[in-house]
């Protein structure tokens, strides 16, 4: 199996490394100091396993990336040396070396590189993985302990797997990358027993968190499930399924709240025959027509009648 070896000779060289090797990212530098990197890695059946050790820098996947870039991945990281802080949505992993953790190239996140490190990296099929563990989404960016049990074993596996790499022969890949996606799927879905309790509270901090975002912009005619999902970093998917179990799911509470304003502001307000018109505007309807057929279905009278009271 072919390896490649690249050692950036610059920061700017750096970044286009890893754009090339792991996934499109934007790279910052930490300090003004001497920086030094490198990347070593080999391809196990579409599995990218590398070995990255670089100084102290930061990256970032953003929309305008994500939107760019057609490939799904979860990037898997094993830290071998120093400290690094990893963010997704509204969690924030930080490893100590033996850990390890996910992230979603699907979903904006920051890789925070504290100190100089050395980590273990598997770019892997988000498809593969999703097959494998059920609760992905609400495992991206948690840290799993790589001191005992399954998180020791998947941990080692791994290193031990990028190291010996070049020895293997090319008849034994496909039962390795099968021992690999099964041991890791085994280590994070044990994982989701053991932190379920902080899981639901994370997601009941991130509704909060939405909840009351929409309820200051809902007035808003941008504000679209669309647009929430990209203020927190979500796929639209996740949104709906943290809302799942709500008494009303996302949309309804952004038509919810508008109806209802729109219904306060109508009374004592038809002096004007554009009256009708500006409240639907003001409280984010983009179509009077709409939100006139919308009140009638939710209140039994049209907005007109309803003010004439």
């Amino acid at each position: 199996m072919k390896r490649r070896q690249v050692d950036a000779v610059s920061f700017a060289a750096w970044r286009e490394t890893v754009r090339e090797q792991i996934v499109d990212l934007d790279c910052a530098r930490a300090d003004d100091g001497p920086f030094h990197a490198s990347i070593s890695s080999c391809d196990l059946l579409g599995t990218r396993i590398a070995k990255v050790a670089a100084g102290r820098h930061h990256v970032s996947r953003d929309r305008r990336r994500i939107a760019s870039d057609h490939d799904e991945y979860v990037l898997l990281t094993v830290l071998v040396e120093g400290r690094v802080t990893i963010c997704q949505g509204s969690r924030e992993a930080r490893l100590q070396v033996g850990d390890m953790a996910i992230y979603d190239s699907t979903r904006p996140y920051d890789f925070f590189v504290e100190e100089p490190f050395v980590q273990t990296v598997l770019r892997l099929s988000r498809k593969d993985m999703a097959r494998q563990i059920r609760s992905l989404d609400d495992l991206t960016a948690c840290p799993i302990s790589g001191a005992r049990g399954t998180g020791r074993l998947a941990a080692r596996f791994i290193c031990d797997l990028e190291d010996q790499l070049g020895h293997i022969d090319p008849s034994s890949a496909p039962a390795l990358h099968g021992a690999l996606i099964d041991l890791v799927g085994a280590a994070f879905t044990e994982q989701t027993s053991d932190r379920r309790p902080p899981l639901r509270e994370q997601r009941h901090v991130l509704m909060t968190r939405i909840v009351q975002f929409v309820d200051t912009h809902f007035c808003e005619e941008t504000l679209t499930c669309e647009r929430v999902a990209e203020t927190f970093g979500l796929s639209e998917r996740y949104l709906r399924k943290l809302f799942a179990e709500s008494e009303r799911s996302l949309s309804e509470r952004i038509w919810h709240l508008r109806l209802e304003k729109a219904k306060r502001d109508l009374r004592g307000n038809l002096a004007y025959r554009s009256s009708v018109t500006s409240v639907a505007y003001d409280c984010g309807f983009k179509d009077p027509a709409h939100f006139s057929r919308a009140f009638k279905e939710k209140y039994g009278m049209t907005p007109r009648d309803y003010a004439r009271g």
